[in-house]
């Protein structure tokens, strides 16, 4: 029987499921700087899902209905890519924060926006824009897939009808600044069922010693 974990910010310094786990690596303050770009700037990056190729027909879904479904389900009209990205975000996250946890200066970083009524289709990330592409720039010989660490970080604190599920653990109320990873290859989406705009801080950088998994 498929046993779910709900974790809210209150229990969730660290959930492991199977070989599974979510972290809770600590919080840190959101810029004044960056909620006022965020909340009074129109975003630089949009795009769509169903067309980046990432998300719905990606390796890792080899069942065929499973397949259909993404295809069918989820459209331009419930899911899309809306997105802030500047290269200072990338010095967000003061330096203490990341010689404390071991992570390297991040190579990417931006905002994503998620409406009322719309889902990040579920998926698994290949990393080949934000991390080895025109973002990241990074070699794939020097920065390995397993070691990429990937920080999520809520600008709001969490509201009714807003969730983030990875694998079998689904992620809700928590708080802003609050920084959470997984593992890299991790099945993930989310979903904003409320009634307010939803805004995450998404960090990539690079595990430089063990992994909190």
């Amino acid at each position: 029987m498929l046993q779910v974990h709900f974790c809210s910010a209150n229990a969730c310094d660290y959930l492991n499921t199977g070989t599974m786990a979510v972290h809770k690596l600590g919080t840190i303050e959101i810029p004044q700087q960056l909620r006022d770009e965020v909340y009074n700037t129109e975003p630089n990056r949009v795009k769509s899902q169903k067309n980046t190729g990432t998300y719905f027909v990606n390796k890792y879904v080899k069942d065929a209905q499973e397949r259909e479904n993404l295809t069918k389900r989820y459209d331009d009209h419930n899911c899309y890519s809306i997105a802030w990205r500047h290269d200072w975000y990338k010095d967000i996250i003061p330096q203490t924060f990341l010689d404390e946890k071991g992570l390297s200066k991040p190579f990417n970083a931006m905002v994503r926006l998620q409406h009322p009524g719309s889902f990040f289709a579920p998926h698994k990330d290949m990393y080949n824009v934000v991390v080895y592409g025109e973002d990241g720039e990074q070699a794939r010989d020097k920065v390995k897939y397993e070691n990429i660490a990937r920080l999520w970080i809520p600008m709001e604190d969490g509201r009714f009808g807003e969730a983030f599920f990875i694998e079998d653990t689904a992620l809700y109320k928590w708080k802003a600044g609050e920084v959470y990873t997984f593992p890299p290859d991790a099945l993930h989406s989310s979903a904003n069922a409320g009634m307010k705009d939803r805004h995450t801080l998404l960090v990539y950088c690079e595990w430089l010693h063990s992994k909190p998994w």
